[in-house]
């Protein structure tokens, strides 16, 4: 929960500190269940106005409250501002924000390059003229298309760039709304700024992969692009620069097998990859976990499963995350410190949760996480660890947990 919770007086007030316009709220009991406002009871949200906009803000503004059920945000009574704040009244825990709805028209566009080709990641970003800040971006598909809601009745600034960190846009276009949507239509950039890059993969048999994609990586982004039913592949990128370097891994998802990374040094224009063979490295992605010898298990495809990084944090900790998809059902979530992670290597273990375990749990004695397998960005990274939790009073339960895990690293 972000900000800091200040506590619920005799009648129900809780006041919340964090960045404006959104909060998170979230009470939990001694037993770590969910707790909610008594019914027919009220809890005041205060929300800090930054000092900026305390001159220009509303008298009153709506609040919303994001609906996890159906996935949108709902609006539900009002916040009164009061100094360098707003306080409103609500009337269940949940994600909370205060803010002017505003009109908004679809837009769409195409990107390619010269010769009719569509350009698959390119990044698009939109902003208001004169306010930059006011800006939203996005990558296109596969087919060089991209979409969004943009502001009504504005004019707006359009720019494409190769990637999101390229430092020189590859194409710039005004253009106005009104109050229908808008399509651009093609966008046509320079044939100079993109490559096109083709080739087939086998599998062990030497048979061409019918199921299957590659995965490049290129200036800190992977891109994935499904193999042809012949197990040949072409798609084309925008580019930062020429003599750009980047990593080829294919894919097999019917054997669960993935080629060796094949490293290359791209330029403009066209290139040819030759043949992969997708043999090499197993793709099996799981989270396996007993506590008090009941066992648990997240498996890949059927379950989602993914490996990301906090560098800002000291120390910085990789986390994984397991989920069941379509599924509200809680997943669970390991981590562990990132410095030093080889193979062989022991890594602290920083945090495991999962539904089975009471939040408020402690580590009965610091647990190693062991890495058992530690490929590249793309690759994938394995690791195992045991220990012993103790669930809080009154209770005091004692949890004994066995984890092992195999997921495809991110960062």
């Amino acid at each position: 929960m972000p900000g800091d919770l200040r506590g619920v007086d005799t009648v129900g007030s809780v006041k919340l500190l964090t960045t404006f316009g959104m909060a998170a709220v979230e009470l939990t009991g001694a037993a770590g269940e969910l707790l909610q406002i008594a019914s027919r009871k009220k809890a005041t949200l205060t929300l800090p106005l930054p000092s900026v906009l305390a001159a220009s803000a509303p008298s009153s503004i709506p609040l919303w409250y994001f609906d996890e059920i159906t996935g949108l945000w709902k609006e539900e009574g009002s916040a009164v501002k009061t100094g360098n704040s707003y306080i409103g009244t609500i009337s269940h825990f949940s994600y909370w924000n205060c803010d002017v709805p505003s009109k908004f028209v679809r837009f769409n566009c195409t990107i390619t390059n010269s010769k009719g080709i569509p350009i698959t990641n390119a990044y698009v970003k939109i902003s208001v003229e004169g306010d930059p800040q006011r800006a939203g971006a996005g990558y296109t598909d596969s087919t060089g298309y991209t979409s969004g809601a943009v502001p009504n009745i504005a004019t707006l600034l359009l720019e494409v760039f190769g990637e999101y960190n390229c430092l020189a846009g590859l194409y710039a276009k005004k253009f106005t709304t009104a109050s229908t949507d808008v399509s651009l239509g093609k966008i046509v950039i320079p044939a100079a700024a993109s490559v096109t890059i083709t080739g087939n993969v086998t599998d062990c048999s030497n048979k061409a992969v019918t199921d299957g994609f590659i995965m490049m990586q290129k200036d800190g982004l992977n891109f994935h692009q499904p193999l042809s039913k012949t197990g040949t592949f072409n798609f084309t990128a925008g580019m930062c620069n020429s003599n750009t370097s980047a990593t080829l891994i294919a894919e097999d998802n019917a054997a669960k097998k993935a080629s060796a990374p094949v490293n290359l040094i791209l330029s403009y224009g066209d290139y040819q990859a030759g043949t992969l063979i997708a043999c090499t490295f197993s793709t099996l992605q799981f989270l396996n976990y007993s506590i008090n010898r009941a066992n648990y298990s997240f498996t890949v495809p059927a379950d989602s499963l993914v490996q990301y990084a906090k560098p800002q944090n000291t120390p910085p900790p990789i986390l994984i995350v397991a989920s069941r998809r379509l599924s509200n059902i809680q997943g669970a979530t390991i981590g562990l410190v990132q410095t030093g992670a080889a193979v062989n290597s022991l890594q602290n273990l920083l945090s495991f949760s999962c539904p089975e375990i009471s939040n408020f749990s402690t580590v009965n004695t610091p647990i190693n996480v062991k890495i058992t397998e530690y490929g590249v960005v793309g690759q994938f990274m394995a690791g195992n660890f045991t220990g012993s939790f103790t669930g809080p009073a009154p209770g005091n339960v004692q949890y004994q947990v066995t984890c092992t895990f195999r997921v495809r690293r991110a960062m």
